[in-house]
């Protein structure tokens, strides 16, 4: 957990070290002047409950005294989910299932990269497109309140009114990149023995909506469903730091996320029946053709989604009093030198895969013209004393 002292400023704490357990022995490291939280979307929420930072009623409950009341640490749990259509392609259409099929020509393949830097292991074997969820169901319309399930505090239920604000305008407005589109050139739902395939996945979510195609030579489609509902939560279940935490994603527990999977799911299967994408298809290998049905595919979506372990939003950057727990500068609320930075802090959950964002949320945690001397040195940016001629005495914080 981490050590938390007063700061004499106005009730705020400072952080002073973190106590962690390696081969069973407890150890205490001391901070001289800030502590970096990048334990990620599960565990950063998990250290800040252990150290009293949370809904005070729960950290009692855990028996921990709460020390800094942030209510929506936890809570706000956000993912992107796939599911996934696989087609067949004929003869003669080449993906990087040869990879599987000709051993030979993997080993090609594999010298000829090694020697020049070039053929098929220099290439990719997916591409995508953005659309906008109006693209898939022109008809589609966003709930115009987020009554289900029952947020679980009132600073919860601030945040995902502000967060509905946008989303409803971004749906709305039809020009977002909601849906994204991956198509994958290789089979991935038990491909046969020399069969090549292609796959398709539609990802969706609230704020931005994907439709995902993959492509190889046989069609495979994938369906992701990027959910956004406030009240996904992941918290501490006891304070033993060594305890697993409870995590309660509710995927598609929303109707109109469920909608918008099926608008995505529908716009693959349009992709895939148009040509001349279709001229290469033999057959539809996943799913059989009984299970996407209008009546059977919301629970078959339902049952074979899978996380694309995009998690994040766990302590959200947000003004304090509508559930924010960091604010611009990363900093927890109620700390003078506790930052977070990493996947959790990301209020909406975002038109794009996490990676990127996080890379620039950790330049800033290290960007040396925005913080202090020691953190531009922990970056491994310039030695300690050196970040003050660049960025001025001004910005040290001793």
């Amino acid at each position: 957990k981490i050590l938390l002292s007063p700061a004499g400023d106005k009730g705020t704490l400072m952080a002073t070290g973190v106590e962690f357990v390696a081969g069973g022995e407890k150890f205490t490291v001391r901070a001289r002047r800030e502590i970096v939280l990048t334990a990620g979307t599960v565990m950063t929420p998990q250290l800040l409950e252990l150290s009293g930072i949370g809904d005070p009623q729960l950290l009692k409950e855990r028996g921990i005294e709460p020390l800094i009341d942030l209510p929506t640490v936890g809570e706000n749990l956000h993912d992107h989910i796939f599911v996934p259509i696989q087609y067949e392609v004929k003869p003669g259409v080449k993906t990087f299932d040869q990879y599987r099929n000709d051993p030979a020509f993997l080993d090609e393949q594999t010298k000829l990269y090694e020697n020049t830097g070039t053929g098929w292991l220099a290439a990719i074997d997916t591409t995508a497109a953005y659309v906008p969820l109006r693209a898939a169901k022109p008809s589609i319309k966003p709930p115009s309140a987020l009554t289900s399930p029952a947020l679980p505090n009132a600073s919860a239920a601030k945040l995902v009114a502000a967060a509905h604000v946008l989303q409803r305008a971004w749906i709305e407005e039809g020009k977002n990149p909601d849906l994204e589109t991956i198509f994958f050139s290789r089979g991935v739902v038990t491909p046969a023995e020399g069969k090549a395939y292609f796959v398709m996945l539609t990802g969706i979510q609230v704020r931005a909506f994907y439709a995902v195609i993959l492509h190889q030579v046989r069609l495979n489609g994938s369906a992701a469903s990027l959910q956004s509902r406030i009240d996904y939560a992941q918290h501490i279940t006891s304070s033993d730091p060594l305890q697993a935490p409870t995590l309660d994603p509710k995927y598609l527990s929303h109707p109109f996320d469920l909608e918008a999977l099926i608008a995505g799911f529908r716009l693959m299967e349009k992709a895939a029946s148009t040509a001349p994408l279709s001229d290469i298809i033999v057959e539809q290998s996943f799913p059989p053709a009984s299970l996407t049905t209008d009546e059977a595919l919301p629970e078959f979506l339902k049952q074979a989604f899978s996380s694309g372990a995009h998690l994040m939003g766990t302590a959200p950057m947000a003004s304090r009093d509508i559930g924010g727990v960091v604010g611009s500068d990363l900093k927890v609320y109620g700390t003078t030198n506790l930052r977070v930075a990493d996947a959790s802090i990301i209020p909406l959950p975002i038109a794009a895969h996490i990676q990127a964002t996080i890379y620039a949320i950790a330049e800033k945690v290290c960007h040396p013209t925005s913080f202090t001397d020691f953190e531009a040195a922990h970056c491994g940016l310039y030695a300690p004393g050196q970040a003050a001629d660049l960025i001025g005495a001004e910005h040290q914080v001793a």
